[in-house]
Protein backbone atom coordinates (compact mmCIF):
# COMPACT_ATOMS: atom_id res chain seq x y z
CA UNK A 1 0.00 0.00 0.00
CA UNK A 2 1.05 3.56 -0.92
CA UNK A 3 1.99 5.76 2.10
CA UNK A 4 -0.94 8.07 3.04
CA UNK A 5 -1.37 11.58 1.11
CA UNK A 6 0.99 11.22 -1.13
CA UNK A 7 0.05 11.13 -4.90
CA UNK A 8 1.97 8.54 -6.58
CA UNK A 9 2.14 7.59 -10.51
CA UNK A 10 2.78 4.78 -11.74
CA UNK A 11 4.15 3.82 -15.18
CA UNK A 12 3.42 0.14 -16.90
CA UNK A 13 4.93 -1.09 -20.69
CA UNK A 14 3.47 -4.24 -22.50
CA UNK A 15 4.92 -5.34 -25.18
CA UNK A 16 3.12 -7.37 -27.37
CA UNK A 17 4.34 -9.50 -30.77
CA UNK A 18 2.34 -9.41 -33.99
CA UNK A 19 -0.06 -11.94 -32.82
CA UNK A 20 -1.28 -10.34 -29.88
CA UNK A 21 1.68 -12.81 -27.42
CA UNK A 22 2.95 -10.73 -24.06
CA UNK A 23 6.74 -10.77 -25.00
CA UNK A 24 7.40 -7.91 -21.73
CA UNK A 25 6.00 -6.41 -19.11
CA UNK A 26 7.10 -3.52 -16.39
CA UNK A 27 6.05 -1.60 -14.16
CA UNK A 28 7.72 1.03 -12.28
CA UNK A 29 7.03 4.45 -10.55
CA UNK A 30 7.27 7.76 -12.43
CA UNK A 31 9.58 10.01 -10.85
CA UNK A 32 9.62 12.89 -13.75
CA UNK A 33 6.57 15.13 -12.85
CA UNK A 34 7.80 18.07 -14.24
CA UNK A 35 7.78 21.85 -12.97
CA UNK A 36 4.45 22.35 -15.44
CA UNK A 37 2.53 20.46 -13.45
CA UNK A 38 2.68 22.40 -10.78
CA UNK A 39 2.32 25.55 -12.59
CA UNK A 40 -0.94 24.25 -13.98
CA UNK A 41 -2.19 23.71 -10.55
CA UNK A 42 -1.27 27.45 -9.60
CA UNK A 43 -2.89 28.83 -12.54
CA UNK A 44 -6.24 26.90 -12.12
CA UNK A 45 -6.21 28.70 -8.28
CA UNK A 46 -5.76 32.46 -9.65
CA UNK A 47 -7.85 32.54 -12.66
CA UNK A 48 -8.36 36.20 -13.91
CA UNK A 49 -12.32 37.50 -15.15
CA UNK A 50 -12.23 38.15 -18.91
CA UNK A 51 -14.60 39.09 -21.25
CA UNK A 52 -14.80 39.32 -24.86
CA UNK A 53 -16.71 38.09 -28.14
CA UNK A 54 -17.40 34.74 -25.87
CA UNK A 55 -18.57 35.69 -22.93
CA UNK A 56 -17.40 35.78 -19.71
CA UNK A 57 -14.46 33.83 -18.95
CA UNK A 58 -11.72 33.10 -16.84
CA UNK A 59 -8.32 33.47 -18.75
CA UNK A 60 -4.86 33.67 -16.72
CA UNK A 61 -3.47 35.87 -19.72
CA UNK A 62 -0.12 36.81 -17.78
CA UNK A 63 2.88 34.69 -16.00
CA UNK A 64 5.21 32.93 -17.15
CA UNK A 65 3.71 29.70 -16.93
CA UNK A 66 2.87 26.57 -17.59
CA UNK A 67 5.61 26.60 -20.96
CA UNK A 68 3.68 24.69 -23.84
CA UNK A 69 6.07 22.08 -26.27
CA UNK A 70 7.23 24.58 -27.91
CA UNK A 71 8.80 26.71 -25.51
CA UNK A 72 6.34 29.52 -24.98
CA UNK A 73 4.88 30.39 -21.76
CA UNK A 74 1.32 29.89 -22.15
CA UNK A 75 -1.49 31.26 -20.07
CA UNK A 76 -5.10 29.44 -20.27
CA UNK A 77 -9.04 29.15 -20.17
CA UNK A 78 -9.59 27.54 -16.97
CA UNK A 79 -13.02 28.20 -16.31
CA UNK A 80 -17.09 28.53 -18.02
CA UNK A 81 -18.50 31.47 -19.23
CA UNK A 82 -21.93 32.59 -21.16
CA UNK A 83 -21.75 31.30 -24.95
CA UNK A 84 -21.75 27.77 -25.85
CA UNK A 85 -18.51 27.53 -27.31
CA UNK A 86 -16.39 25.22 -25.10
CA UNK A 87 -12.90 24.96 -23.65
CA UNK A 88 -11.15 21.96 -23.28
CA UNK A 89 -8.97 22.52 -19.52
CA UNK A 90 -6.38 19.54 -19.42
CA UNK A 91 -7.50 17.16 -22.41
CA UNK A 92 -5.16 14.10 -22.51
CA UNK A 93 -7.57 11.56 -24.53
CA UNK A 94 -5.95 12.32 -28.09
CA UNK A 95 -7.19 10.12 -31.05
CA UNK A 96 -5.69 8.23 -33.17
CA UNK A 97 -3.16 9.42 -34.70
CA UNK A 98 -3.10 12.73 -32.81
CA UNK A 99 0.58 13.02 -31.39
CA UNK A 100 0.14 16.38 -29.94
CA UNK A 101 -1.17 15.53 -27.21
CA UNK A 102 -2.21 12.23 -24.60
CA UNK A 103 0.97 9.90 -23.83
CA UNK A 104 3.86 10.14 -26.26
CA UNK A 105 6.98 8.56 -26.79
CA UNK A 106 10.40 9.49 -27.95
CA UNK A 107 14.41 8.39 -28.48
CA UNK A 108 15.55 11.23 -26.49
CA UNK A 109 18.34 10.08 -23.75
CA UNK A 110 19.00 13.27 -21.52
CA UNK A 111 17.78 12.98 -17.84
CA UNK A 112 14.44 15.01 -16.86
CA UNK A 113 14.78 18.35 -15.25
CA UNK A 114 12.45 20.25 -13.87
CA UNK A 115 12.35 22.77 -16.30
CA UNK A 116 11.80 20.37 -19.68
CA UNK A 117 8.59 21.55 -21.59
CA UNK A 118 9.14 18.12 -24.23
CA UNK A 119 10.36 14.85 -24.97
CA UNK A 120 13.89 15.03 -26.14
CA UNK A 121 13.26 13.57 -29.54
CA UNK A 122 9.12 12.79 -30.21
CA UNK A 123 8.78 9.83 -32.15
CA UNK A 124 6.19 11.29 -34.87
CA UNK A 125 3.09 9.18 -35.83
CA UNK A 126 3.01 7.04 -39.24
CA UNK A 127 4.57 4.31 -41.21
CA UNK A 128 7.81 5.76 -42.48
CA UNK A 129 11.50 5.18 -41.04
CA UNK A 130 11.73 5.66 -37.21
CA UNK A 131 7.45 6.49 -36.90
CA UNK A 132 5.25 5.01 -34.79
CA UNK A 133 1.21 4.27 -35.08
CA UNK A 134 -0.45 6.23 -32.21
CA UNK A 135 -3.65 4.67 -30.97
CA UNK A 136 -6.14 6.65 -29.31
CA UNK A 137 -5.12 7.64 -25.83
CA UNK A 138 -7.79 7.11 -23.43
CA UNK A 139 -9.30 8.16 -19.85
CA UNK A 140 -10.45 4.89 -17.82
CA UNK A 141 -12.87 5.25 -15.13
CA UNK A 142 -11.90 6.29 -11.74
CA UNK A 143 -11.64 3.32 -9.91
CA UNK A 144 -11.30 3.10 -5.87
CA UNK A 145 -9.84 0.43 -4.31
CA UNK A 146 -9.31 0.07 -0.44
CA UNK A 147 -7.72 3.89 0.94
CA UNK A 148 -6.64 4.02 -2.64
CA UNK A 149 -8.26 6.35 -5.25
CA UNK A 150 -6.21 6.11 -8.96
CA UNK A 151 -7.36 6.43 -12.92
CA UNK A 152 -5.23 5.04 -15.59
CA UNK A 153 -4.17 6.62 -18.74
CA UNK A 154 -3.67 4.59 -21.64
CA UNK A 155 -2.04 4.35 -25.18
CA UNK A 156 -1.24 1.57 -27.81
CA UNK A 157 1.72 2.14 -30.31
CA UNK A 158 1.99 -0.09 -33.48
CA UNK A 159 5.30 -0.46 -35.21
CA UNK A 160 4.73 -0.59 -39.13
CA UNK A 161 8.14 1.05 -40.27
CA UNK A 162 9.83 -2.37 -41.20
CA UNK A 163 12.50 -2.11 -38.99
CA UNK A 164 12.98 -2.13 -34.85
CA UNK A 165 12.27 1.45 -33.08
CA UNK A 166 13.62 1.87 -29.28
CA UNK A 167 11.52 3.50 -26.99
CA UNK A 168 14.06 5.73 -24.75
CA UNK A 169 11.76 7.77 -23.22
CA UNK A 170 7.75 8.60 -22.24
CA UNK A 171 6.01 12.02 -21.72
CA UNK A 172 2.32 12.69 -20.79
CA UNK A 173 1.01 15.93 -22.22
CA UNK A 174 -2.31 18.04 -22.36
CA UNK A 175 -3.96 19.99 -24.34
CA UNK A 176 -5.70 23.12 -23.35
CA UNK A 177 -7.07 26.83 -25.27
CA UNK A 178 -4.80 29.80 -25.03
CA UNK A 179 -6.58 31.59 -27.17
CA UNK A 180 -10.55 31.85 -28.33
CA UNK A 181 -9.01 29.62 -31.18
CA UNK A 182 -5.66 28.39 -30.23
CA UNK A 183 -4.63 25.33 -28.93
CA UNK A 184 -1.39 24.92 -26.87
CA UNK A 185 -0.03 21.70 -25.34
CA UNK A 186 1.85 21.25 -22.13
CA UNK A 187 3.57 18.52 -21.13
CA UNK A 188 3.67 17.41 -17.29
CA UNK A 189 5.69 14.31 -16.76
CA UNK A 190 8.81 13.06 -18.52
CA UNK A 191 10.50 9.55 -17.97
CA UNK A 192 13.28 8.39 -18.71
CA UNK A 193 13.14 4.55 -19.30
CA UNK A 194 16.29 2.71 -17.50
CA UNK A 195 15.94 -0.09 -20.02
CA UNK A 196 14.80 1.40 -23.35
CA UNK A 197 12.37 -0.56 -25.18
CA UNK A 198 12.81 -2.01 -28.62
CA UNK A 199 9.76 -1.86 -30.90
CA UNK A 200 10.26 -4.73 -33.31
CA UNK A 201 8.13 -4.31 -36.71
CA UNK A 202 4.78 -5.35 -36.05
CA UNK A 203 4.68 -5.32 -32.60
CA UNK A 204 2.81 -3.19 -30.46
CA UNK A 205 3.87 -0.89 -27.15
CA UNK A 206 1.06 -0.09 -24.46
CA UNK A 207 2.04 2.73 -22.01
CA UNK A 208 -0.25 3.16 -19.22
CA UNK A 209 0.18 6.29 -16.66
CA UNK A 210 -1.94 5.52 -13.15
CA UNK A 211 -1.69 8.52 -11.22
CA UNK A 212 -3.04 7.97 -7.22
CA UNK A 213 -3.68 8.94 -3.92
CA UNK A 214 -4.03 7.32 -0.83
CA UNK A 215 -6.12 8.68 2.09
Amino acid sequence: MMKKGIMVCMVELELRDAKGRLVKKRRFRSKSYVANFIRTLRRFAIGVTSTGSYGTRYYNTTGTEPVDTGGTARGFFIGAHTSTFTYNWIKMDAGSGDSTHGIRVGTGTSAPTPTDYDLGALIAHGTGAGQLQYGASTIEATQIVDSTTSFRIVRTFTNASGSTITVKEIGLVYSTYIASTTIGYIMIAKDLLGSPVDVLNGQTLTVRYIPSVTT
